[in-house]
């Protein structure tokens, strides 16, 4: 045991052997230093990658629900219980729309918010028709608020909705754009 000691203690003493462990130190802790550098750099770009194709996948849901939307609002029934459905359904849409805006910061809230514009018209429509005509089954009083309806829709809701494409259209380029540009 002892002649273990001696020879680790002159060992320890002696320059090559320090010579070997600080070049042996310093290459395995620059290969480690690299490795750990470029996990960053590839951990960044994919979550830069990721956040990229949920914004994109987001949009691309808000358009089909705005396309969803525009085609369920077409008027089949001048029934106030209906219309209220309809009503219900669709704002249900609007704030899952604003949700998913928010959520990954798309920036379309103009759009957004004209399309709630449109529904509160709508809304104060159908709340107007049911005090004036209540609940009625009678043929005259369902086309009357079909026809109110109808306007309301194609003046206020309509438009307001087709805002929504664009500016998913406009978004959807800048990020494709960015892709292209970041590689």
């Amino acid at each position: 045991m002892d002649s273990f000691t001696q020879a680790a203690s002159y060992l320890l003493s002696t320059w090559e052997f320090w010579k070997w462990f600080l070049s042996t130190s310093i290459t395995v802790g620059s290969i480690f230093g690299a490795a750990y550098w470029a996990q960053g750099i590839f951990n960044r770009n994919a979550l830069k990658r990721e956040d990229r194709d949920r914004r994109l996948n987001a949009l691309i849901e808000i358009n089909e629900i705005i396309m969803g939307c525009q085609s369920s609002i077409v008027i089949s029934s001048g029934k106030i219980d209906s219309l209220m459905l309809k009503y219900n359904d669709l704002n249900g849409q609007l704030i899952h729309m604003k949700s998913l805006n928010l959520l990954h910061e798309l920036n379309i809230e103009s759009g957004l918010d004209g399309f709630g514009k449109g529904l509160i018209e709508y809304r104060t429509t159908i709340d107007m028709l049911n005090r004036g005509y209540g609940i009625s089954d009678d043929p005259l009083v369902l086309g009357e608020i079909r026809k109110s309806m109808v306007q309301v829709v194609t003046s206020h809701v309509l438009p307001a909705m087709d805002t929504i494409p664009e500016a998913v259209a406009k978004q959807f380029s800048k990020i494709t754009k960015l892709k292209e540009r970041e590689g």
